[in-house]
C-alpha cells in the first residue's frame, strides 16, 4: 500500500479545495492511507475530513508573506520525508 499526500495552501474554500476534499474522502473510503498538509488555521477541511480517517499535518502559517517564509517550506519538507 502507498500513502497519498495532498498539499493545500491557504484557508479559503472554492473549486480546487472541493476537488481535494472529494478526492481525499473517496480514496479514504476505499482504504487508502490519505494524508493532508494544511495551513495551521484551516479548520474547515479538518472538520469535513476527520470522520473519514484522513491524517493531517500542518506546515503553513498565514500571513501576507507566507510564500516567502522559509519555515513553511522546511515544515513541508519534514512532512514529505
Amino acid at each position: 500500500m502507498f500513502k497519498i499526500l495532498s498539499v493545500v495552501d491557504g484557508t479559503g474554500w472554492g473549486g480546487t479545495k472541493f476537488q481535494v476534499y472529494y478526492l481525499a474522502r473517496e480514496l479514504s473510503k476505499r482504504g487508502l492511507d490519505v494524508h493532508m498538509a494544511l495551513n495551521f488555521e484551516y479548520e474547515e477541511m479538518i472538520q469535513k475530513l476527520s470522520p473519514w480517517g484522513v491524517k493531517f499535518h500542518f506546515f503553513e502559517k498565514s500571513g501576507k508573506l507566507r510564500r516567502f517564509n522559509v519555515s513553511n517550506y522546511y515544515r513541508l519538507w519534514k512532512i514529505i520525508n
